[in-house]
């Protein structure tokens, strides 16, 4: 009588601290093969659905946080904030206890946002910039979206537009 042996492989998902490891072994090798310091941008955390998803991303990428030449970056609005600790959920101590420094941004100066819309688009008109900045209400997501549409209803008239011929356009769609 012949017996053969079975042997049957399930595949399963690898833990977190195998994830972990992985992806810090992916990172060193990186950072070694360019010699770079590697920067990661985790951008609009409040943006998760709960307060306690946002909560366990952060904890889960604690473990990552002190890898030699690696560096995080995470943004979560001022107003978000707010919402968890009315909410009672303890973001700000989470975040508090996991980087090493938070820096607070505040909104641009009509003068930033007239030199970040003039490097975006080269030159771009002071006047235009101040509606832009005056509609979006200092916001730069909303400060680039108003100059957008700026650019677009001059681009369609296909000639210079003063402030006056462009406000009520881009007002009336609603940027």
């Amino acid at each position: 009588m012949n017996r053969r042996k079975q042997v049957t492989i399930t595949a399963r998902e690898p833990t977190h601290p195998e994830l972990v490891v992985a992806f810090a072994q992916y990172l060193e090798t990186y950072r070694r093969l360019g010699g770079r310091k590697i920067v990661i941008v985790i951008d609009e955390l409040d943006k998760l659905a709960t307060a306690e998803d946002a909560i366990s991303v952060v904890n889960s990428l604690k473990d990552l946080f002190h890898l030699p030449g690696t560096h995080f970056v995470v943004s979560v609005s001022e107003d978000a904030l707010v919402r968890f600790v009315m909410r009672g959920i303890p973001f700000r101590d989470v975040f508090d206890s996991s980087f090493d420094d938070i820096v607070q941004v505040g909104p641009p100066s009509p003068e930033d946002a007239w030199k970040l819309l003039s490097y975006r688009t080269g030159g771009f008109p002071i006047s235009v910039a101040l509606f832009c900045y005056a509609w979006s209400g200092g916001l730069p997501r909303d400060l680039i979206r108003t100059a957008r549409a700026c650019v677009d209803f001059r681009r369609r008239l296909g000639r210079p537009v003063t402030v006056g011929e462009l406000a009520s356009p881009v007002v009336r769609v609603g940027v």
